[in-house]
């Protein structure tokens, strides 16, 4: 729910330049901007994926914990992500699951199950994304 699979980025033109749209695929969220003039398109789009993401999202609410477990008298290694105000988590050991890219996978499920259950804020104009200027998308060329 925080990884950038769950943006969608969009870049725009018109009589007055190019803009970038991002939309959260599961909020259905959208924030557009214009291109600063000293910044690309990737770095708009960054900003504007942070920005989305941060409004639902505050990272100082996590705690990531690695370690040694055993399980099934093999040894291996946990990863766990902790939500401090509510106290829910989600863990996956390397004997029993894919600890690959664990920290994000585990991030995005965890406040997936928050945002859903309304653990999360949610914003009064959820339902009414902002839209470009004029309307108008398109693709760069």
């Amino acid at each position: 729910m925080v990884s950038e699979k769950f943006l969608l980025f969009e870049v725009g033109g018109d009589d007055n330049g190019l803009f970038v749209t991002v939309t959260h695929r599961t909020t259905g969220r959208k924030l557009t901007a214009r291109l600063d003039p000293d910044c690309g398109v990737a770095s708009t789009w960054a900003r504007l994926g942070r920005e989305l993401v941060g409004e639902f999202h505050v990272s100082g609410d996590y705690l990531f914990e690695v370690g040694r477990c055993q399980v099934e008298g093999r040894f291996g290694t946990f990863h766990r992500v902790i939500h401090q105000p509510t106290g829910r988590s989600r863990k996956v050991d390397s004997v029993t699951g894919d600890i690959r890219h664990a920290r994000v996978r585990l991030l995005d499920s965890l406040v997936e199950e928050l945002w859903r259950a309304g653990l999360l804020p949610r914003l009064a104009d959820e339902a009414e994304p902002h839209a470009a200027a004029d309307g108008r998308l398109g693709s760069a060329s």
